[in-house]
């Protein structure tokens, strides 16, 4: 990676370094046939990090200077991972949905429906020319299902740092979580590691996140 030392570059090395720590794992503990992990599971363990990052990072006094950047790149991090990828999701299915339905979709009807969903997600969206094409530079669609695992990684990596910090038996939990590499089923590696993704409260936990963040941003701007 191209380090700058600023603040989004050790984010960067943090996601990346989660990526590496899980490889190593997962290719020491499985078979080669095993030891593939999911995208899912992947993602997971890159929020991981970061969330990890952010809460170590608010907690030392001496980067107080640096507060409203770090909370910025907090509420920025769960929107773009959270909100712009679950309305990514949505528009994929609509889009699949769509074709099996009538066997085709011009790039106009896509714009439409893409546009439709802005306004869907983000409040006072002003429409224009180009406010339905920005499906077109989003090279996960071309991917088959894969925009949605953003957001269930997001989620779960909240659940599962709130695990790391109840001690030894958290953090245990997590690295057997590691090690297991692909021989589970995502759903159930994750539920393993307490997060259950076919439970609302992981979702909404990220949520209030957000809100809390927000919440402290506001705190943090007003006191000067």
């Amino acid at each position: 990676m191209n380090y700058q030392g600023d603040l989004s570059s050790v984010y960067t090395l943090a996601h990346e370094l989660a990526h590496s720590m899980h490889r190593y794992f997962a290719t020491e503990n499985q078979p080669y046939t095993d030891s593939k992990y999911d995208v899912i599971v992947a993602e997971t363990v890159s929020k991981v990090n970061e969330l990890l990052l952010t809460d170590y990072l608010l907690n030392l006094e001496e980067f107080s200077d640096i507060r409203h950047r770090i909370i910025d790149n907090e509420l920025e991090g769960i929107r773009g991972t959270f909100y712009v990828q679950s309305m990514f999701a949505d528009f994929q299915e609509q889009i699949y949905d769509r074709v099996e339905e009538e066997g085709g979709i011009t790039s106009q009807e896509a714009d439409r429906m893409y546009a439709e969903l802005k306004y869907k997600y983000y409040d006072g969206v002003q429409e224009n020319q180009y406010t339905g094409k920005g499906w077109m530079a989003v090279h996960h669609f071309y991917l088959d299902f894969y925009v949605f695992k953003y957001a269930t990684g997001i989620s779960a990596a909240k659940k599962i740092v709130e695990q790391i910090k109840t001690g030894e038996e958290g953090r245990e939990r997590y690295i057997n979580f590691l090690k297991a590499g692909g021989s589970k089923y995502p759903i159930e590696a994750l539920r393993d590691v307490g997060a259950d993704l076919e439970n609302p409260e992981l979702f909404e936990k990220i949520v209030e996140r957000y809100k809390d963040f927000q919440q402290e941003y506001k705190d943090e701007v007003q006191q000067g």
